[in-house]
């Protein structure tokens, strides 16, 4: 999965021979890597639990307004 921009965020974690063997049964069986695979998993479980951040509303388009001739 490529991205239009470079994330900037990054997140190190240390996981036990049992979260590992986990994680690559998970990202196998899904054919994801590791960072997609916590995304995929932050992603639904913040829908599941409705506390998906706010993104910035879209720019409203411009509308023309009437001027006083009626022109």
């Amino acid at each position: 999965m490529q991205t239009a921009t470079m994330r900037a965020k990054l997140f190190n974690v240390r996981f036990s021979d049992e979260e590992w063997q986990r994680l690559e049964a998970l990202t196998g069986h899904l054919g994801l890597n590791a960072a997609n695979l916590i995304r995929m998993l932050l992603k639904e479980k913040a829908r599941e639990l409705g506390v998906e951040p706010t993104t910035p509303e879209a720019p409203r388009p411009r509308v023309k307004r009437a001027t006083k001739g009626g022109r």
